[in-house]
C-alpha cells in the first residue's frame, strides 16, 4: 500500500514537472530578450567584465611574464557563454526579415571567441608564450570586429 502511494505521489510531482512553460527570451524578439532574470548580469556587464579580464590577458602576452592569467580567461569564458544567447542591443535596430541571420551572426561569433579562449586557456596551461601572444592577437581582432557589427556606439 506504501508503495502504490509513493508512486502516485511520484508521478505527480514528474507531471507538474512536464508542464512547466518555456520561460528562455526569445532569440527572435529583442524585447523579450531584455525581459530576462533581474539578477543575471546583462549583456552590458558580462561585456564590462570580459573587457578588464582581457586587458589582463593582453598585457601577460605582450610582457610574457608573471603568473599565467587562467581565472580571467575563466571568467572570459563563462561570460562569453552566457552571452551567446543573449540578444545584442542593436538588434531593435535590425530589420525584422534579417534578424535572425545577423543574430546568428552574432552567436556564430561568439562560438568563435569561445573556441579562441579554450586554445588561449591550453596555450596558457602549456606555457606556450608565442601561441598565447598570437592568440591574444587573435582575440583582440575578434573583438573589434564584432563590436563594429554587433555593439552600437
Amino acid at each position: 500500500m506504501i508503495q502504490w502511494k509513493l508512486a502516485v505521489v511520484g508521478l505527480a510531482a514528474l507531471s507538474s514537472l512536464a508542464f512547466v512553460p518555456n520561460t528562455a527570451p526569445s532569440t527572435q524578439d529583442p524585447a523579450a530578450a531584455a525581459a530576462t532574470r533581474a539578477d543575471e548580469p546583462s549583456l552590458e556587464q558580462r561585456m564590462k567584465v570580459m573587457k578588464r579580464a582581457f586587458a589582463k590577458v593582453k598585457d601577460f602576452a605582450a610582457k610574457g611574464e608573471g603568473t599565467a592569467p587562467l581565472a580571467e580567461v575563466d571568467a572570459l569564458l563563462q561570460n562569453a557563454l552566457a552571452a551567446r544567447n543573449m540578444v545584442p542591443e542593436m538588434a531593435a535596430d535590425i530589420a525584422e526579415a534579417d534578424r535572425p541571420k545577423w543574430l546568428a551572426a552574432y552567436k556564430q561569433g561568439m562560438r568563435d571567441t569561445v573556441r579562441s579562449l579554450l586554445d588561449l586557456e591550453q596555450a596558457l596551461e602549456a606555457g606556450d608564450k608565442t601561441k598565447v601572444k598570437e592568440l591574444a592577437e587573435a582575440l583582440g581582432k575578434q573583438q573589434k570586429e564584432g563590436h563594429k557589427q554587433f555593439k552600437k556606439d
